[in-house]
């Protein structure tokens, strides 16, 4: 492969453009990503153990599809009111309050679910309300890797050919100093930029002669 040639001049310190560049809104954008999914889990989680659901492992966590949530309430329903021996009073008050616990229950096991599918790394579940949290160097990793970008080629083709002009600007500016001209001045700039960066003789001569031009 041939190796690409760098812009060069005297002096003139030229750095290459990398292929990959870590962005710190990105990366904040990440972490912040991470804290509000946190939030969420420790929210499910404290909101079905009020409900008397146990959760202790991710595993655990993880099975509680809404599938999965009305089934188990429906088996414990049917088995508690089953019973032979159960008071009329008591037999009315639990089965208001499985039908409350399916409507309250399943909707957050939904909700979970969906953010279950934006947690790629370990869930630590803790005993506490706010415990629960997501294993640090997987964190880490994912936060590193959104915070990449990838430089297009096309890109660092074109820093390379900026370096070229910065290069022989440098030795522009040098030149005017060893020969006692002030550098260009951005009124230079801006008719070079109008004009494209092509330069005519004509232009030359009236700078020189209204002394835009200057020597020092």
């Amino acid at each position: 492969m041939k190796k690409k040639k760098t812009p060069t001049a005297s002096g003139y310190m030229y750095k290459p453009m990398p292929s990959k560049y870590h962005d710190e809104k990105l990366e904040r954008r990440a972490r912040q990503h991470i804290e509000e999914l946190t939030t969420s889990l420790n929210e499910y989680i404290a909101r079905f153990r009020s409900n008397g659901v146990s959760i202790n492992t991710e595993e655990e966590l993880r099975q509680l599809t809404p599938e999965v949530v009305r089934e188990q309430i429906q088996a414990t329903r049917t088995r508690r009111l089953g019973e032979r021996f159960l008071p009329s009073s008591i037999r009315q008050a639990e089965e208001r309050e499985f039908t409350r616990m399916t409507n309250t229950l399943v909707p957050i096991a939904e909700n979970l679910q969906a953010t279950l599918k934006s947690v790629p790394f370990p869930i630590h579940l803790g005993t506490g309300q706010d415990d629960t949290y997501l294993s640090g160097d997987e964190v880490e990793e994912y936060i590193e890797k959104a915070a990449t970008v990838e430089i297009p080629q096309g890109v660092i083709d074109y820093y390379d050919q900026m370096q070229k002009v910065c290069a022989a600007w440098f030795d522009l500016c040098k030149w005017t100093e060893v020969n006692g001209f002030a550098p260009p001045s951005r009124e230079v700039l801006q008719t070079l930029t109008d004009c494209s960066f092509n330069l005519e003789p004509e232009q030359m001569f009236s700078w020189w002669q209204l002394g835009t031009i200057t020597k020092i």
